[in-house]
């Protein structure tokens, strides 16, 4: 159903590709994206503007908000792009 209200409608990134080179990897039963250090290393590497770039179209083009659990965990909340 669109609205959500049978389902969860849930969606995590995981991987993402820029310029034919993936970040992060596939992991069963582990949340969230964890290429975080391999986007630093290849942003020291040279791929720094290619990088920066995909990262700044994803922040414009999508509202993220930070919100912290109980146990102080962040977590990262986003509109569903059909809404």
């Amino acid at each position: 159903d669109k609205t959500g209200t049978l389902t969860q409608n849930v969606m995590e990134l995981k991987r993402i590709w820029i310029q034919g080179v993936a970040y992060g990897k596939l992991i069963n039963n582990q949340n969230g994206f964890n290429g975080g250090e391999e986007l630093n290393a290849a942003r020291k590497s040279g791929r720094k503007e290619a990088i920066d770039r995909f990262l700044e179209v994803l922040a414009v083009a999508h509202t993220a908000v930070v919100s912290k659990d109980d146990d102080g965990v962040e977590h990262f909340e986003a509109e569903s792009p059909d809404e």
